[in-house]
């Protein structure tokens, strides 16, 4: 038997320690959780992404009875991207999400203990992470940005928070050629 392995990382910072522009993504996530039409999971998600064209994009999570038909936070900003742009790059995700009976302000306040274990960083669901890979145009280095429940930033990247990966190039496709 042969073992491989892979590291999975997440760098942990305080609000003040991001750039401007990571800030205002956070903010525009945020913008877009409160708007967010979650009545069965109460569960408010929000999503900000840069193009890599460098117009930015929003979407929010909207559940439907039927579950099937939610719509994701990712989805729909990946999903407005390319509306608007066509198929397009995404050049980093700004993510905020947490129950409705959670009030969220940024910049945050730090509460609890450090971060110790992954499981305690905020990442998009499977779904969702796999919408996100295929517009990374296999672009491994992709951020994902998510505010975590004690008010401290994670940053990851794309290939951390889906490590095994399936998309558009092992079907021999590439969205990056228009």
């Amino acid at each position: 038997m042969r073992q491989i392995s892979k590291k999975i990382t997440s760098k942990i910072y305080k609000y003040a320690e991001l750039g401007i522009e990571d800030q205002e993504m956070l903010d525009m996530a945020l913008e877009a959780r409160n708007k967010a039409q979650a009545p069965y999971s109460n569960y408010f998600v929000g999503v900000a992404i840069k193009s890599d064209s460098g117009r930015f994009y929003w979407g929010c999570n909207v559940e439907r009875a039927s579950y099937t038909q939610t719509t994701h936070a990712e989805q729909n900003a990946i999903d407005t991207m390319v509306a608007y742009e066509g198929s397009s790059k995404i050049s980093k995700l700004a993510l905020v999400a947490g129950p409705r009976t959670v009030s969220i302000v940024l910049p945050p306040m730090i509460i609890g203990e450090e971060i110790k274990t992954l499981d305690k960083v905020p990442v998009p669901c499977g779904h969702c992470l796999q919408i996100i890979w295929e517009n990374c145009f296999n672009d491994k280095k992709v951020r994902i940005i998510a505010l975590c429940g004690n008010g401290k930033i994670a940053i990851t990247t794309i290939d951390s928070a889906f490590p095994i990966k399936f998309g558009p190039g092992d079907l021999g496709i590439d969205y990056s050629k228009k």
